[in-house]
């Protein structure tokens, strides 16, 4: 059965992330820090809860609505760090409960909930590995294809470039014949089509990781259909666009002299 959170757990917690926010009470702070650790080390659903409270923005507390924001954005900050610092030792269940659930994040209406959802996805892909997560890449581009909703197309359009610029070499690693950006870079190549001034320029932010020197093996053998696509951007209407192709033409010449 699918893992619940309970009401009360839920209460306590989101007070005690909004206190350890709390920079004009020192003492509170201090206290609501001590308390998440120790819930830390005696819960082991304590990250389910941390990827619920992050993901779910219906308030269920007595919290105001500008408390409960700030509750959710510790959850989401205590979360990545709790990734970067030991998802070893997270149970495989609370693994596949926050993997779900951090994604849900992505289609949040506020950008920086966004965000933080996006900083967690790319750290459990850095952590974790491509390999251990291989459903990420194929949703967050099915989610950027998606007409549903703006704020899904940039929650996972923002996800992808921090995966690229986390995880250069590890996309660009051939794993049993196949290397992961084999499948992203024609992806991002269509992204760079789209209607959305800012899909494409987040588009072409994630190809230009991939150009730094040394340019990744994927880019060299697909070069002929990158450089038509950037030759056809060099005119876009939009300036960001354009400075992004700027930079990639910079970031060719050095990389690809000849």
């Amino acid at each position: 059965m699918e893992w619940q959170p309970e009401q009360q757990p839920i209460a306590s917690l989101t007070q005690l992330l909004r206190d350890s926010l709390s920079g004009h009470d020192a003492k509170a702070q201090r206290n609501a820090e001590k308390m998440l650790q120790h819930v830390k080390g005696a819960s082991p659903d304590f990250n389910n809860y941390l990827a619920w409270i992050a993901t779910t923005s219906t308030n269920p507390t007595s919290l105001s609505a500008e408390n409960y924001f700030a509750a959710r954005s510790a959850a989401a900050i205590m979360l990545k760090n709790n990734v970067r610092t030991g998802w070893e030792k997270i149970a495989e269940p609370s693994k596949v409960y926050v993997k779900a659930t951090i994604v849900l994040g992505l289609q949040d209406a506020t950008l920086q909930i966004r965000n933080f959802a996006g900083n967690v996805i790319t750290e459990v892909v850095r952590v974790g590995g491509i390999l251990g997560w291989p459903q990420i890449l194929p949703e967050l581009v099915t989610m950027a294809s998606s007409q549903s909703s703006p704020a899904i197309i940039d929650g996972a359009m923002g996800a992808l470039f921090k995966i690229c610029e986390d995880n250069k070499r590890a996309l660009d690693k051939q794993y049993q014949s196949q290397r992961p950006l084999d499948f992203l870079l024609p992806e991002l190549l269509r992204f760079t089509s789209n209607p959305t001034a800012k899909v494409r320029s987040r588009a072409l932010a994630s190809i230009n990781v991939f150009l730094n020197e040394p340019i990744a093996s994927t880019c060299r053998a697909q070069i002929d259909n990158i450089l038509p696509r950037f030759v056809s951007l060099a005119s876009d209407p939009d300036d960001e666009v354009r400075r992004y192709v700027c930079r990639a033409f910079a970031l060719l010449a050095d990389g690809l002299p000849n």
